[in-house]
């Protein structure tokens, strides 16, 4: 069973790797590369009133409190268009918030998608295998908790730490979310190469035009 569960978890764990691998190549493509840009243009609209989210309350304190927080702490007519742009390539977004516990939420940054894994209590994570959760948690295990690779598996990011947006369309890769790419990812790999294969017979059909058969 220990073999079984080492195995499935290097086969998740590079299909999530390959998944962002591809998108960033799909990305290089002009038509997906636009397509992602009119998809974070229209989902984050600014109204009339020149906002870009509304935020309504019966008390003015709390509005105000909100607005300060995603107006002047988080940037957000900056950074939303660029996080939901993310989020569709990748299908997931993590951005670490910078927080005080006197001030709040000061601000935050983004985090490599690439790197990063979630654990979550009562859903198995593809890329970290089951004897290596309760050793590299601190505190309640049955918590959410982030692990940036490479930087802070001993002591991981609690969930009020990191801001996950992810796309929750397909249950496959879960606790993580799909990208809106993956469903043309094998006829986008197909076109790759043939459009390399027809490169490579027009240049070598270049060569024969030089020659002359009497």
């Amino acid at each position: 069973a220990g073999m079984d569960n080492t195995e499935r978890t290097i086969q998740a764990k590079s299909q999530m790797h390959l998944l962002y691998y591809d998108c960033e190549l799909m990305d290089a493509c002009p038509e997906i590369h636009a397509a992602l840009n009119i998809m974070s243009e229209e989902s984050c609209v600014v109204g009339a009133n020149g906002k870009m989210i509304n935020i309504t309350s019966s008390s003015d304190r709390i509005r105000s409190i909100l607005e300060d927080l995603f107006v002047n702490r988080l940037n957000i007519h900056i950074m939303l268009p660029m996080i939901v742009r993310s989020m569709c390539k990748y299908g997931n977004e993590f951005m670490l918030l910078n927080c005080s516990a006197k001030d709040g939420v000061l601000g935050w940054r983004e985090l490599p998608v690439a790197q990063m894994e979630r654990i979550e209590n009562g859903m198995l994570n593809p890329n970290v295998p089951a004897s290596s959760i309760s050793t590299s948690l601190s505190g309640n295990p049955d918590e959410t908790h982030f692990i940036w690779r490479g930087k802070n598996e001993s002591l991981p990011y609690k969930s009020w730490q990191v801001a996950h947006f992810r796309l929750l369309s397909n249950s496959f890769y879960l606790p993580y979310g799909m990208s809106v790419l993956h469903g043309a990812r094998r006829a986008w790999k197909m076109l790759t190469m043939m459009e390399d294969m027809m490169l490579v017979y027009r240049l070598e059909r270049s060569i024969e035009r030089k020659i002359f058969k009497i």
